[in-house]
């Protein structure tokens, strides 16, 4: 079958991740999923202008992304929060079942 090549631009957070490892494990993960041996091929460095590349606005997406994990998350804590809920309610809950 006749493949598509995807260009897809990130940004690694974490200052403990060395990126030449993290890329050579996305490639070898590549490889196994299109049944490649030569994951080290897949591998091909260039400068980012000559492929027109622009991660200037990467930090929002990510901050965006961020804040909406958080509300997210305190939606969540809030509606399995026990503490927060009158004993009436959780009492009629158990009794209705």
């Amino acid at each position: 079958t006749e493949q598509e090549n995807l260009l897809f631009s990130f940004q690694l957070v974490g200052e403990e991740t060395v990126k030449s490892a993290w890329l050579r494990t996305l490639c070898r993960h590549v490889a196994n999923t299109i049944c490649r041996a030569d994951a080290e091929d897949l591998i091909q460095c260039t400068d980012p202008d000559s492929l027109q590349v622009s991660t200037k606005d990467m930090d929002s997406t990510l901050s965006k992304a961020s804040r909406a994990i958080k509300k997210t998350s305190k939606k969540v804590t809030r509606a399995f929060s026990f503490s927060k809920t009158p004993k009436r309610v959780i009492q009629r809950a158990f009794l209705a079942n």
